[in-house]
């Protein structure tokens, strides 16, 4: 039984320029994470737990309605003016278009517990849990505060289990299969009443063969894999309500194929 702890620190300029083209900061992150590691029954049992704490501030976001040039200058016109650069709009619509403001903080939280088990000399188990928050802590829009972040995944679950073959004729040869789960995923906050909008959660399962043998002195491999065994749906965009004042909470589901994967090797 081993304890760790790491602290990290990064660094990554920032690309954005806001309309007045002012560069937005550079992202600046500070991690913590402290854990177990184990193993136990002379080797059968082993794996990880551990907890982490991520910050990261800086960079750029766009927030509308937000202060930007085209505002600026509409300000500074006369009536005609603002007729003759900008027909049809309205202060209102300008704001509306936004701009990039510094992102603020965001915080991210979680645990994460990896277990490898191997009841035999040739079955082995690894099984994979991860949770996560995060939210954001500072922004320039107070509407964000204690807001996820798009894409955000509270649980996410994998499990992968192999057999290998290493008796009599079938000794090189290994079977085995995968599972992926992955909790709902957050897409924005445009639902009715203003609400979180998310796309579902998905399951993956693929199964593999595989054998390794020496061809012509060399350790060679060739492996099958069938992925993506529940067909699982992606999700892009939502779907039509007919109504512009009803906000869609239902995304497009897009059909996903069985896909088979050969793979050769040969290791010099």
């Amino acid at each position: 039984i081993s304890i760790f702890a790491v602290h990290a620190t990064s660094l990554f300029p920032s690309t954005d320029k806001n309309s007045f083209s002012v560069q937005m900061p550079p992202e600046i992150g500070k991690s913590y994470e402290g854990g177990v590691k184990v193993e136990l029954l002379d080797g059968k049992i082993s794996g990880t737990i551990s907890y982490y704490q991520i910050r990261k501030e800086g960079g750029g976001r766009q927030i509308s309605p937000g202060f930007n040039q085209n505002v600026q200058r509409w300000d500074a016109m006369s009536d005609a003016e603002r007729a003759a650069n900008f027909p049809g709009q309205t202060r209102e619509t300008l704001l509306a278009q936004g701009d990039f403001f510094p992102a603020g903080e965001i915080e991210s939280k979680g645990y994460e517990a990896d277990l490898i088990f191997q009841p035999t000399r040739d079955w082995q188990i690894m099984l994979s849990y991860a949770h996560n928050t995060n939210e954001v802590t500072q922004s320039a829009d107070a509407s964000q505060l204690g807001r996820a972040t798009q894409g955000s995944i509270k649980d996410q679950v994998a499990l992968l289990t192999k057999y290998s073959f290493s008796r009599d004729t079938l000794k090189g040869a290994y079977i085995g299969t995968g599972l992926q789960y992955a909790g709902k995923a957050l897409q924005d906050y445009n639902g009715p009443g203003g609400g979180a909008r998310y796309y579902p959660s998905t399951f993956y399962a693929e199964i593999f063969a595989g054998y390794r043998f020496k061809f012509l002195g060399y350790s060679s491999l060739i492996q099958l894999n069938v992925k993506n065994l529940t067909e699982q749906e992606q999700f892009v965009g939502w779907k039509a309500t007919g109504s512009a004042n009803v906000r869609s909470t239902q995304p497009y589901e897009v059909k996903t194929p069985v896909i088979y994967s050969l793979t050769v090797g040969l290791d010099f």
